[in-house]
């Protein structure tokens, strides 16, 4: 997960900002001279992600009470007018990553979560745990809204993905085949096709079966070409070509072609 880019991205950004600011305002010398030792020759130790975490911990301070009324005090004390919303947003999210999964589960079942991003970032925590139990168990006993509820689908299968992806396609299909089945079958393909799209061209039949028929599911070819094409074209242009001729063969071309490949 993100667990540290947004407090680190936020800490090199303000490192640069003073060194951007120091050349611009000290006196320029035309040589360095002899005794100077050059910055690049010095040696900074990089932060260790322990480190990192002991620095947000540190900001956050230690739980005071009830988790869930520690976190929506911590929340209004973050977000008050004048306060960065990067930095917020990342230590808010480191506190959502230091929670286990039963005081999640406890938060998401009192709406203490109240934006799409916190919900998010819970239900991605949750997968990291267990993915089938935050779909099957939790999803059913959190009440959320529809932008929170597609939200928290797309966390799952985004975490998902980065582990054990046939898995996830093996419970699409194990799913009862309604709208449910669906949306997360629709949901896998996106999802996978951001970090593998050569392993969904493998498993290409069963996705499109698992998706459904009907106008939520169309432009399956269009998507997997344009995601694998961008990644590597000859490897899309070889599979295309390997298939048996058909009309599954014709609409990979078509799309192949309509991506840009074969250039």
């Amino acid at each position: 997960m993100k667990r540290f880019a947004l407090p680190i991205g936020a800490t090199l950004l303000g490192l640069a900002t003073g060194l951007l600011g120091l050349r611009l305002f000290s006196p320029r010398e035309t040589r360095p001279s002899a005794e100077t030792t050059p910055i690049s020759a010095i040696a900074r130790p990089a932060r260790t992600a322990a480190e990192v975490h002991a620095f947000v911990e540190q900001r956050l301070g230690k739980p005071d009470g009830e988790r869930s009324e520690w976190y929506q005090t911590e929340r209004k004390r973050l977000r008050q007018p004048g306060a960065s919303p990067y930095r917020s947003s990342a230590l808010l999210d480191q506190a959502i990553e230091g929670l286990s999964g039963e005081q999640l589960v406890e938060m998401l079942k009192h709406r203490v979560f109240s934006s799409v991003e916190e919900i998010s970032q819970a239900f991605g925590r949750l997968a990291e745990i267990d993915p089938v139990w935050a779909l099957e168990k939790v999803l059913g006993q959190t009440p959320l809204t529809i932008p929170q509820l597609n939200e928290a689908i797309v966390a799952v299968f985004a975490t998902w993905v980065s582990t054990d992806p046939n898995g996830a396609l093996d419970w699409c299909y194990r799913h009862p085949p309604d709208g449910g089945r669906q949306q997360c079958s629709l949901t896998l393909t996106d999802e996978w096709l951001k970090v593998d799209p050569a392993a969904v061209a493998k498993n290409y039949d069963r996705l499109e079966n698992a998706r459904g028929p009907g106008s939520f599911s169309a432009g399956f070819p269009d998507k997997l070409m344009r995601a694998w094409v961008a990644k590597d074209a000859d490897a899309a242009g070889e599979w295309v070509a390997s298939l048996a001729t058909g009309q599954k063969k014709t609409e990979l071309q078509q799309a192949y072609l309509k991506a840009g490949g074969g250039k």
